[in-house]
């Protein structure tokens, strides 16, 4: 229902905060990830999606998040909400700094 989307899409949503803000977030979430996959490692489980530190970019892993998931949900909520407008704009401004740097690091 409608509130369960709306809180879904709030927890997805950091890539709508300031662009600052968001990559602290991300600093943040992937250092999570990583020490669940290095201590999956130590267990020697199989280490899960996105928590290899070796494996995962992520810059690229960022933007198909973005893409797939939180650009579509906000998109939708605005279209529901129309005063959510500034959030989508801001999602689709993290989006374009992310595809920056990963340009940015392909050119060196």
């Amino acid at each position: 229902d409608f509130i369960n989307f709306a809180i879904h899409t709030a927890d997805i949503g950091h890539p709508a905060k300031e662009f600052s803000v968001h990559k602290k977030w991300t600093s943040l979430i992937y250092k999570e990830f990583f020490n669940q996959g290095d201590f999956e490692k130590k267990l020697g489980l199989q280490v899960s999606l996105l928590c290899d530190r070796e494996k995962t970019d992520i810059n690229t892993t960022l933007v198909n998040f973005i893409t797939d998931f939180t650009l579509p949900s906000v998109r939708l909520l605005n279209c529901l909400l129309p005063k959510m407008k500034n959030y989508t704009e801001g999602v689709e401004s993290n989006l374009a700094e992310w595809q920056k740097i990963i340009k940015e690091n392909e050119d060196k």
